[in-house]
């Protein structure tokens, strides 16, 4: 689970988990993925989406909560050794890099309005080297009631 709140921006798919296996020396299947990002959406961290996106397959998007929304629930005992607060912010103000996302699904998440255009870059990114520095922090937030919106079940 802490890999899908670890993973670089607002957002995180089965891909940007997987490409983050290394660090944390897991083994991530779309099944773990879906699994933990249900458990971080019970736990109210975030939503995970289907994103219909055409000519593109549906992929499952765990979106976050912006990290002030958040502070408290990282502090619960169940929480609490997902990541810390500090963790959390500088990762969500990373920008999500574009191999981990394509444009397509990055237009249908902007058209649905989950994120804003500043926190899904357009340009290609290169991979992550731990060297990157984070954005300003972010105060957008992804909840509550956004229009278009559905919670995977």
């Amino acid at each position: 689970m802490s890999g899908i709140l670890l993973a670089p921006g607002p957002v995180a798919t089965h891909k940007a988990v997987k490409s983050l296996s290394s660090v944390f020396n897991l083994a991530v299947t779309k099944t773990k993925f879906e699994t933990a990002a249900k458990q971080l959406q019970s736990s109210d961290l975030g939503a995970l989406i289907t994103v219909q996106a055409p000519g593109a397959r549906a992929p499952m998007v765990f979106v976050k909560k912006n990290p002030a929304e958040v502070a408290h629930l990282l502090q619960l005992p169940d929480n609490k050794n997902l990541c810390t607060l500090t963790e959390y912010q500088y990762r969500y103000d990373m920008p999500t890099p574009s191999y981990n996302i394509s444009a397509k699904v990055r237009e249908s998440l902007l058209k649905m309005g989950v994120v804003v255009p500043q926190l899904l870059p357009q340009e290609k990114t290169k991979p992550l080297t731990g060297q990157e520095s984070p954005r300003e922090p972010s105060t957008f937030q992804a909840f509550p009631g956004m229009p278009g919106v559905q919670k995977f079940e």
